[in-house]
């Protein structure tokens, strides 16, 4: 690469290097330690060269400039040898701070998995395809089914499904429009999840490009921010004016994806950007930053067990083929949250079930609950041993969770879903409706599930 610095020099100045073309002498070493090394005094090597200080000066600002190259693209074919020497090359003769940050082989273009060709037939010149699916439906197409190391392959079936789900973000920018509401001063736990899961996926997209993970990248931005827009939106259901943040949320939502779309869809970035009222360019914004006060784990975890008893519930009345026309959730009592936290502590010591047992056992409160206690003490320390580490040290971290409060303030959301009454308990509670004593078998992070 130092070879194109001085080319230019030497095709430029020619008259000035010319001389040197029947003797080479006459450019010696300090030449090349000064241009390349920064070594030696540029009136020294003037003299000693003839060539003029300025031309010096020029050739070394320029290697300083360009050095070190930060990615070098070059064709796959050529790694077992340009490539490789070009690696020991620098490693020689440079010192390691102006070593080569990086090396990309190209690959190829297939189409549908197979090498393009004349014979074949499935060449898609570039113009028709612009025309059949547009730029940017054919630009993510490309990016989103190659990583390093590996060609891409191009796909028909892919660029529609490309161009109908950015044709998607048009639309929700359309139905936002430019004008911008307030919402409540107040964001629900719900909000906050929505916020939470935006932060985490700008960090994940963020990270995936800096590691050069393209296609990684445009699932987080394209598909998996559309699928918590789309369980937002479920969950708050029908739209109400002025009584949720709704237009709020999602207008940040969609801004912060339309920053990270820029780069890979530009044209449509530029028109969303401008729908939703937006001044200037969004390709001239900055690429958003993760807020980490803006993540919320707890409501996370809280959105997620809304989630699960969802899915339990919906497999209850699969499995019945009942039509309820009530629902009882049964969360579980205070104690049983006592004996589940210090059984996940007690499984991250290792301590041994019997001991954890005796030591539950060995609290005057629990003790007076007699064998409900042992038993639930038994079962809450096999869960914990058989619990993944991440999980187990995110649950110490979360502590006790106020599900009686999380799904009272879902069951408009479950009332809807199933089309009946939705009654929430604690197990324990005085006047709790428990015919059929269900609310026994409620446990942390599982409440008890009564239809009827």
């Amino acid at each position: 690469m130092a070879y194109y610095i001085l080319s230019k020099y030497f095709t430029r100045d020619w008259v000035v290097f010319k001389k040197l073309e029947k003797d080479t002498s006459k450019l010696p070493d300090a030449f090349f330690n000064f241009t390349l090394l920064g070594e030696g005094a540029i009136d020294r090597v003037a003299e000693e060269t003839g060539i003029p200080k300025r031309i010096l000066a020029g050739l070394r600002a320029e290697f300083e400039y360009f050095y070190p190259v930060d990615m070098r693209h070059s064709a796959r074919e050529l790694v077992s040898n340009h490539l490789s020497f070009y690696i020991f090359h620098h490693s020689i003769l440079f010192p390691e701070r102006q070593w080569p940050k990086g090396i990309v082989a190209n690959g190829f273009v297939l189409m549908e998995g197979a090498k393009m060709s004349k014979s074949l037939q499935n060449i898609i010149p570039l113009r028709q395809g612009i025309a059949r699916f547009g730029a940017d439906p054919v630009r993510v197409g490309v990016l989103a089914t190659a990583e390093l190391g590996q060609d891409t392959s191009f796909s028909e079936a892919l660029a529609t499904s490309i161009q109908e789900r950015l044709a998607t973000l048009l639309g929700q920018a359309r139905k936002l429009g430019a004008k911008k509401t307030a919402g409540k001063s107040k964001p629900s736990t719900l909000d906050r999840w929505m916020i939470s899961r935006l932060s985490n996926a700008v960090h994940a997209a963020t990270t995936a490009l800096d590691r050069l993970r393209v296609r990684e990248a445009i699932n987080i931005i394209l598909y998996q921010l559309d699928n918590d827009v789309a369980w937002y939106n479920r969950r708050l259901g029908p739209k109400k004016p002025r009584s949720d943040n709704r237009g709020r949320i999602l207008r940040r939502v969609l801004e912060t994806r339309t920053r990270m779309m820029a780069p890979l869809a530009p044209h449509t970035a530029e028109e969303i950007w401008s729908r939703i009222g937006n001044k200037g360019f969004v390709v001239q914004n900055k690429w958003p930053e993760e807020k980490e006060m803006e993540k919320d784990p707890r409501a996370e975890s809280a959105e997620e067990l809304i989630r699960h008893v969802l899915e339990d519930t919906s497999e209850i009345v699969k499995a019945t083929s009942i039509t309820p026309k009530r629902v009882a959730y049964y969360t579980a009592a205070d104690w049983k949250w006592q004996v589940y936290l210090k059984a996940l502590k007690a499984a991250d010591e290792k301590m041994r079930q019997g001991d954890f047992i005796k030591e539950v056992m060995g609290d005057s409160l629990l003790r007076s609950l007699g064998k409900s206690a042992a038993d639930y003490a038994g079962k809450a320390i096999q869960q914990a041993n058989q619990m993944p580490d991440e999980m187990r040290k995110s649950r110490i971290q979360d502590g006790v969770h106020a599900e009686t409060t999380i799904f009272a303030e879902a069951a408009d959301f479950y009332q809807r879903e199933f089309k009946c009454a939705i009654n929430v308990w604690k197990e324990g509670d005085q006047g709790i409706s428990d015919p059929k004593g269900r609310a026994r078998m409620a446990e942390p992070y599982r409440p008890a599930i009564y239809l009827e």
